[in-house]
């Protein structure tokens, strides 16, 4: 103890065991010992702020009162929380408003909520998050509070994505919507394959020492039940109008391009024109926000 050496290793010693990022097996807190409790030397939990914040939320759903999105730095971040909570002053339809509240009711019980369906939303929503916590494992560009935040709501929407579909409802919906079935694998399969987000999704990853190559997956993540639901989502250049409607002509193209060759999600495109440099490892030539690419 007077030397400060390390007396015993670790019982785990496989490095794709080591959380988060690093290979470090002696990482302390999984990597954010600002958010996170160390338990053991093995385990880690979620802060004590951020522990509340996720009771008090379960407590609003349960009484049907809002939630309150927290408040963030990152201002990509800050707008993906912005779609997943309700707009303040609003009334939940069901739960606490969030998106992952109407979710697994519309899986539960094969009704809208408010007349929309939130499959799309909520797929769009864990999409954003996993590339902005890729973005934060390669370039570190959120705080430890933000990425504790950001793992939180993709958490959340993972596990809503688990919910079973009980009336068959979403399965049909997804059967006659092809841009909508993708999106819904792509952001599961790009969950599943991505290192950060192994927190949640029990991924096990083997990193280039070199650096040259991206993390690659060694186990099979038990994926949620929707994954079932989805169809084959084969794609076709009939599709073409939605990604239009959705992202614009440009970025749309650029979206239809990126499903063509790989409409699983098995893989991830870098750097992404269409992701603004600083929140998301994009080169910053195009930004959709502004509509100016170069």
């Amino acid at each position: 103890p007077t030397t400060c050496h390390i007396v015993r290793h670790r019982s785990r010693s496989r490095p794709t065991e080591c959380l988060p990022f690093t290979g470090n097996r002696y990482v302390f807190g999984g990597g954010n010992p600002t958010s996170f409790i160390e338990v053991d030397g093995h385990l880690s939990f979620l802060g004590l702020g951020e522990s509340i914040r996720s009771v008090v939320n379960s407590v609003k759903s349960v009484l049907g009162i809002a939630a309150t999105a927290p408040d963030v730095k990152n201002g990509e971040l800050k707008k993906i929380l912005g779609e997943i909570y309700i707009k303040p002053g609003s009334k939940p339809a069901v739960g606490n408003g969030k998106v992952t509240e109407a979710l697994k009711y519309e899986l539960k019980t094969g009704q809208k909520v408010k007349q929309k369906w939130h499959v799309g939303d909520a797929a769009d929503q864990l999409r954003r998050l996993q590339k902005l916590l890729e973005a934060d494992r390669q370039k570190n560009i959120l705080s430890p509070r933000d990425r504790t935040i950001a793992l939180n709501e993709a958490e959340g929407i993972w596990n809503a994505f688990d919910t079973p579909d009980k009336t068959g409802t979403v399965k049909a919906l997804l059967k006659g919507n092809k841009s909508l079935d993708n999106a819904v694998k792509q952001a599961i399969n790009r969950t599943a394959n991505s290192m950060s987000m192994q927190s949640f999704t029990g991924g096990e990853f083997y990193e280039d020492p070199r650096g040259f190559d991206r993390p690659k997956s060694t186990n099979k993540v038990k994926l949620p039940r929707i994954m079932s639901v989805a169809g084959a989502g084969a794609f076709v250049i009939g599709q073409a109008p939605s990604y239009v409607r959705q992202y614009g002509f440009a970025r749309g193209a650029w979206e239809m391009f990126k499903d063509s060759i790989d409409p699983f999600g098995a893989s991830d495109y870098e750097p992404d024109p269409f992701y603004p440099d600083g929140q998301g490892g994009g080169s910053g030539v195009c930004d959709p926000t502004t509509n100016s690419c170069a």
